[in-house]
């Protein structure tokens, strides 16, 4: 019992400790040829991914009929489960010329949350022929402090810049506000009481000893700020808590399901 609290202690401070600091990343880059029968034709792709290489956001994306071609973005988009995602992206279809392209992040996912600060990369490729052209990343970091990134050129990608620009007057942090819980233990349902967040969208996220998610739903709630969750389907134990609102209000508990 005393290992599975230490584990569960540990889950709520990692997850106290994270913030998500909104801003922006602006991009700045002036492509050119990459050696294809096609140019100065091209297509080009710029996104985001995260320190671990997995797929946050496509920030641009000039293709058309040679799309296949871009295959690290399309490898990045199809391990996320959205081959090509394009959400608020700027595109086009396939280029006539090089020029200055600029484009932007505002820190969110395809789904539109905030993510958590830390170190990210830009991942820029680019191809003129019927196979892989040039690619390049360059990491940064998200976070309260801003940053600017000149990198040397690369094949096809030159004159870069790389700014990130924190709005730090709404840096987002998980602080560990009392959730209400009744009943706890809890059997079937346990009714949750919000009174510190705002009504309207709620996202409800539970969490495991071992830190496996294992209830993520969104809720909307009214003025009275109370509703009841479903646990019955849960095995026995101990479950941390975590909800928010849409204006980055976040609440903790903890209960026990028996």
């Amino acid at each position: 019992m005393k290992k599975i609290l230490i584990s569960f202690a540990a889950i709520f401070l990692s997850m106290a400790l994270q913030a998500q600091t909104q801003g922006e990343l602006t991009v700045n880059v002036t492509t050119s040829n990459a050696g294809g029968q096609y140019a100065p034709r091209h297509i080009v792709a710029v996104w985001v991914e995260d320190d671990s290489g997995n797929f946050v956001k496509t920030l641009m994306a000039y293709a058309n009929v040679q799309i296949q071609y871009l295959l690290a973005w399309q490898t990045s988009t199809s391990a996320s489960g959205d081959t090509y995602n394009t959400t608020d992206a700027i595109t086009g279809a396939t280029l006539t010329q090089h020029a200055t392209r600029i484009c932007s992040w505002d820190g969110t996912d395809v789904s539109g949350n905030i993510t958590s600060d830390g170190t990210y990369k830009v991942c820029f490729e680019l191809t003129d022929k019927n196979q892989a052209g040039n690619y390049a990343e360059y990491s940064f970091t998200k976070g309260n402090t801003a940053e600017s990134i000149t990198p040397a050129d690369a094949p096809s990608f030159n004159s870069l810049s790389i700014d990130w620009s924190p709005n730090t007057s709404i840096c987002l942090t998980d602080k560990p506000s009392k959730l209400g819980l009744f009943p706890n233990p809890a059997h079937k349902n346990i009714r949750l009481n919000m009174d510190n967040l705002t009504p309207g969208n709620i996202q409800v996220i539970v969490y495991n000893t071992l830190g496996s998610m294992v209830i993520n739903k969104s809720i909307q709630i009214t003025a009275n700020k109370v509703t009841n969750l479903n646990v019955s389907f849960l095995v026995d134990g101990t479950y941390l808590i975590r909800i928010s609102d849409e204006g980055g209000n976040k609440a903790y508990g903890h209960f026990v399901k028996h």
